[in-house]
């Protein structure tokens, strides 16, 4: 039996590659429906303005090699845990 490997997805908003995930295409394409994450897209700001806000387009593509190498490089830095690892390909501004 062939084992799966796992894919890296990338959230774009207005086409603007934001943020890396692991997951299957159905799950990257379901978080972008859910509340919690359009809250935090829309808490998190580069120069000055949300990554999200009413009238963003937000889509999931498979991560391009450069995106996934950040995520693989990211991923050895992070500590464990049981939530989804999302690593961000923009620069954010300080809280």
């Amino acid at each position: 039996m062939k084992a799966t490997q796992a894919l890296i997805y990338t959230i774009l908003a207005d086409d603007k590659p934001v943020a890396a995930l692991e997951a299957s295409g159905p799950e990257a394409r379901e978080l972008l429906r859910e509340q919690w994450f359009l809250h935090e897209l829309s808490a998190l700001k580069v120069d000055g303005e949300p990554i999200y806000k009413a009238g963003t387009r937000l889509r999931a593509r498979p991560a391009t090699e450069d995106e996934w190498a950040i995520y693989d490089q990211e991923c050895k830095t992070a500590e464990d845990a049981d939530e989804i690892l999302f690593v961000y390909l923009v620069d954010l501004d300080s809280a």
